[in-house]
């Protein structure tokens, strides 16, 4: 019983490698074989644009009946060089010295079918691309961002096939995690190689300047509130100014004047109480720098309905 297994199983592996081959005997000494064709390119100024048409070559070899049966062992191939590239189409005709074999004198190459193929290529382009930056997380509570965070170098080298190159504004680094963030200064930040496929990009490291200072608050009095007239009229009193916390870098929080900022208060028309009655308001804060908390205190003002014709002024 083990004796059969295996002779069925060498069997069938033999059958698998002839039709891998599409091995047809046509005579004794003589074979042909479906072989698969490359294309060597050189020249730095262009890519293939897809494979070869046909990408297969049918190849009647003759010889010696043994050096053809370890021909279809071998799997050989065309190889065609490409040196320099003279446009996007080119038709070449195979010649035989393009097998790749291994060397066996009694062999011999009788014809190849068919006995042209087309090669497309796509021009290489060379740019200077921006590298574009992402943060993830949050700094520690302690800390503040100063300013954006500025890339070193700015741009990066890219080459790559045309269409590729058409596409893109910008190369992408990996996302800086700012949860581990804990003074200014560079960062290392690779390119993200998973949105630069088939493109050469150089530098593969940008040094990402983070800018950071130890957070602080401050109160800033006397923020104006603005409300349209048509809307301030339908309460008793409207305060004109209110109070609002600021936290961020003190390098930011500290030059904010009042006069800035702007509180506005958001009134819902639709949901007025009864003349007489409170209605709590939140403030909407306009103004802000970058990189600035504001909280206005308190955050909401208290508002009294103003009977008709007894509005604020």
């Amino acid at each position: 019983m083990f004796t059969r297994n295996w002779t069925l199983k060498v069997s069938a592996l033999g059958i698998a490698v002839l039709l891998w081959f599409s091995v047809r005997v046509e005579a004794p000494g003589r074979q042909t074989l479906t072989v698969p064709v490359r294309v060597d390119l050189s020249d730095p100024e262009w890519v293939m644009d897809g494979d070869p048409e046909p990408a297969t070559v049918e190849i009647r070899f003759s010889g010696e009946s043994g050096d053809l049966a370890r021909l279809i062992a071998e799997r050989p191939t065309i190889l065609v060089p490409v040196d320099d590239v003279q446009g996007s189409d080119t038709t070449v005709v195979v010649r035989n010295q393009w097998v790749r074999m291994q060397d066996r004198p009694g062999l011999r190459v009788e014809d190849i079918q068919p006995a042209t193929v087309a090669l497309r290529f796509e021009p290489v382009d060379r740019t200077s691309l921006p590298v574009a930056w992402r943060l993830e997380g949050q700094l520690p509570d302690t800390l503040a961002l100063r300013a954006w965070p500025r890339p070193e170098p700015g741009e990066v080298r890219v080459t790559g096939r045309r269409s590729l190159l058409s596409e893109r504004d910008s190369i992408r680094l990996e996302p800086l995690d700012l949860t581990g963030v804990s003074t200014s200064g560079p960062r290392a930040m690779r390119v993200d190689t998973a949105r630069v496929s088939g493109l050469q990009v150089l530098p593969m490291s940008v040094d990402l300047n983070v800018q950071v200072e130890r957070r602080e608050e401050r109160d800033v009095e006397g923020v104006p509130v603005s409300l349209d007239r048509e809307v301030a009229e339908l309460f008793q009193e409207v305060p004109s100014t209110w109070t609002v916390q600021l936290s961020g870098a003190p390098s930011r929080i500290r030059p904010v004047q009042p006069g800035t900022l702007r509180l506005v208060p958001l009134v819902d028309l639709d949901n007025l109480p009864e003349p007489g009655e409170e209605i709590g308001v939140p403030f909407r804060l306009e103004g802000l720098p970058e990189f600035v908390r504001g909280t206005p205190t308190p955050s909401e003002v208290v508002l009294v309905v103003a009977e008709p014709g007894e509005g604020s002024p």
